[in-house]
């Protein structure tokens, strides 16, 4: 017996071929709706935050990224100033509810910065403009 082109073992492969594809095809899309949402998170971007100058230790500016989608918000901190304090950097996820953020960070490298823990509280002003606190732990 002579198998021609739509012989079941050549539909097999071609039924998994689709399904392969298919599914790159779904997860190219998923990745496409959640970058589009991430831009427009309302705290989604990069911005420069200062630390106000505390007793005896300096003002900071840390460059801050930002990924918001829906209510929950992650990104990344690095410090730029002071010069000394430019290899700390920090990781940080939490949420949005309606003007307040509430986040915790820790190190992205926990053996150059030790213990620096914590929780960020942010309530925002307007859009180009958050004030708050954070609690070091």
């Amino acid at each position: 017996m002579r198998r021609g082109p739509t012989s079941p073992i050549v539909v097999g492969r071609i039924g998994v071929l689709e399904r392969v594809v298919g599914a790159v095809v779904v997860l190219l899309i998923q990745e496409i709706i959640a970058r589009l949402r991430a831009r427009k998170g309302v705290v989604s971007g990069e911005w420069e935050q200062i630390v106000p100058q505390q007793n005896s230790e300096a003002e900071k500016h840390d460059h801050v990224v930002c990924r918001h989608i829906g209510n929950k918000i992650s990104g990344h901190i690095t410090r730029l100033l002071p010069h000394e304090l430019k290899f700390k950097r920090w990781r940080f996820e939490g949420q949005m509810r309606v003007s307040l953020v509430f986040l915790t960070f820790w190190p992205v490298d926990a053996a150059k910065n030790p213990g620096s823990y914590g929780t960020i509280r942010l309530h925002m002003i307007d859009e180009k403009q958050l004030q708050g606190f954070y609690v070091k732990l």
